[in-house]
């Protein structure tokens, strides 16, 4: 965490925190019909508006029955640890590949835990 601070005109210091905002490109992702044993793939950009970088702690699919939803992300945004740290006014995609197994309908939801503090989870159906 980075602080910054200048004098007020009150002769006292005003001190601003530097933070990461994570920002997402769609509310939803919806494969829609795709041939069982055959895959789709979608993809969604997330942004760090923020003046720090944006670390994502976790990113999972809950209710992923057979696994059949796979997250994909981008190597490129991987640090030393294996996580995931998108820089200041950058934005990394992220990518997603759905094989069914059978024809039934399967649902999921995307979560995405990061040290944004005012949203450290985001849900996407």
């Amino acid at each position: 965490m980075t602080l910054s601070g200048c004098d007020d005109d009150e002769g006292g210091y005003k001190i601003n925190r530097l933070v990461p905002v994570i920002v997402s490109n769609t509310e939803e992702i919806d494969f829609g019909n795709v041939i069982v044993l055959y895959d789709d793939s979608e993809e969604m950009t997330i942004t760090n508006a923020g003046r720090a970088d944006l670390r994502l702690d976790d990113v999972t699919i809950s209710t992923n029955p057979d696994g059949v939803f796979s997250v994909v992300p981008d190597p490129d945004f991987q640090n030393e640890e294996g996580k995931l740290v998108i820089p200041q006014n950058k934005s990394m995609d992220l990518g997603f590949i759905f094989t069914p197994e059978t024809y039934i309908i399967y649902e999921g939801e995307l979560v995405i835990q990061s040290n944004d503090e005012e949203t450290p989870e985001i849900r996407i159906p």
